[in-house]
């Protein structure tokens, strides 16, 4: 599931009211865990949840598997970004085109934060192009790729 939120609360006090109000679970800053990357985990294993945020929007996808989430606004399409994590075809797919780049760029970090390794120079010899575990959803004007969920229900909170 997808909870979207204005940017106005810090990243664990959202995640800390989804758990509460709609799983009924009570979370603190000692129930994480985190692996070699810094990704969080809670200790129990029963909920893994991926945040994501944007300059005055925050996005947390929870599943009861390994997720990844991105969430940005259109693009500017960037070279120098595509020449160093992009595979050959997608720089091929999304040359000078701004929804295109912001296409593989949000899939490239949604699925690097499924993996759990971040953002690295390792992407660009994986391809996301045809990838079936994610998925593009649009919310306003935001584009969002989620990996490896398949409830894509959005909750907004205010």
């Amino acid at each position: 599931m997808l909870f979207i939120s204005d940017r106005k609360n810090n990243s664990f006090d959202f995640l800390k009211t989804i758990f509460k109000d709609y799983y009924n679970y009570e979370i603190n800053k000692e129930d994480f865990i985190y692996n070699d990357y810094q990704k969080p985990y809670l200790k129990n294993n029963k909920y893994y949840f991926n945040i994501s945020h944007t300059k005055d929007k925050i996005i947390i996808c929870i599943d009861n598997q390994e997720v990844g989430i991105d969430i940005e606004q259109l693009r500017n399409y960037n070279q120098g970004v595509t020449k160093k994590i992009f595979t050959l075809a997608e720089q091929e797919y999304c040359r000078n085109n701004d929804l295109k780049f912001t296409e593989i760029f949000i899939k490239k970090e949604s699925y690097a934060k499924y993996l759990g390794t971040g953002l690295g120079e390792y992407l660009a010899d994986i391809n996301v192009l045809n990838n079936p575990l994610i998925k593009i959803i649009m919310y306003q004007d935001y584009y969002i790729a989620v990996t490896n969920s398949n409830n894509l229900q959005i909750i907004e909170i205010k």
